[in-house]
């Protein structure tokens, strides 16, 4: 997690950072004023290059991920 005041060079850092980065699995998520309230409001953002391993998991997770995520339709999953 990289947090700071506005202008002190995050976005920049973060720049160099993947640039370096090449040949690596980059999860990311930023965080805007609005989805302040919403708990899981970036966890969309930082698991969508992961999306692609989901093959690897067993079905019933991977249902209620892509529902969660919005991918495909469907009843709410079931927590349990």
């Amino acid at each position: 997690m990289l947090r700071g005041q506005a202008g002190v060079g995050k976005t920049a850092l973060l720049r160099y950072v993947l640039g370096k980065a090449s040949g690596q699995l980059i999860a990311q998520a930023s965080g805007i004023q609005s989805e302040m309230e919403l708990a899981f409001a970036g966890l969309q953002q930082f698991c969508a290059p992961l999306t692609k391993y989901s093959g690897a998991i067993p079905d019933p997770q991977r249902e209620a991920l892509t529902i969660a995520f919005g991918t495909r339709s469907g009843p709410r999953p079931i927590a349990f």
